[in-house]
């Protein structure tokens, strides 16, 4: 029975490219493809393998929006743990933070996508701002989350390496480790995220643990 899904959100003719991702079957390892087209002759270059692998549920659907794409793979999904693994957008760089003892206040990323897709990211850097506001009332007051153009870069990261810094980056620990047993409000041992670099093929990852 599996206990992960992996969201594949794509495209057209990026239904090519989105079995990539797949990895050897694994009995705790599903996926989930929602597949958005905007003409029929995108459902004919749907690769074999996603349809004849039954750990891959396929879900075409005719119409557009990051968010409509989303929520599709998200209504299908059976397991309690998800990732989501949207295929369009690559990593160009990434900074955060400029100090090693300290918790980061600020940071950018740049990014590519098509075109079409940019009324999405607006739409969904609203969403996390909102999500980021609510959840942190009282802590940190107006968070902001901007989105701007740039020009195209001349390069991105792979994809392999960008997926890995970004699982990377996620599971790093950032937070309480341990309270002192004999002082619960005391906090014994923590893990902060403090530094992140990633340019022109370079990466800098750096935490700061305090005992």
């Amino acid at each position: 029975m599996p206990i992960i899904s992996i969201l594949i959100c794509t495209l057209n003719d990026r239904i090519r490219q989105a079995a990539n991702v797949l990895l050897p079957p694994h009995e705790d390892i599903c996926y989930v493809v929602s597949f958005q087209y905007t003409d029929d002759i995108f459902l004919t270059m749907v690769p074999d393998v996603l349809r004849s692998r039954a750990d891959v549920t396929l879900l075409p659907l005719p119409q557009t929006g990051i968010s409509a794409n989303r929520n599709n793979a998200l209504k299908h999904c059976a397991t309690h743990l998800a990732i989501i693994a949207d295929d369009d957008a690559q990593l160009v760089s990434w900074h955060g933070g400029n100090m090693r003892n300290a918790i980061p206040f600020e940071a950018e990323a740049v990014i590519t996508l098509p075109k079409d897709n940019k009324n999405d990211l607006l739409e969904l850097a609203a969403d996390y701002k909102e999500t980021f506001n609510d959840e942190y009332k009282g802590i940190e007051n107006d968070i902001q989350v901007l989105v701007e153009e740039v020009e195209k870069p001349a390069n991105v990261v792979p994809q392999e390496i960008q997926d890995n810094l970004v699982d990377a980056i996620y599971a790093a620990h950032n937070g309480v480790w341990r309270y002192i047993p004999s002082i619960p409000d005391i906090v014994e041992t923590s893990s902060n995220l403090a530094i992140v670099d990633i340019e022109s093929g370079d990466v800098y990852k750096e935490n700061r643990c305090n005992n």
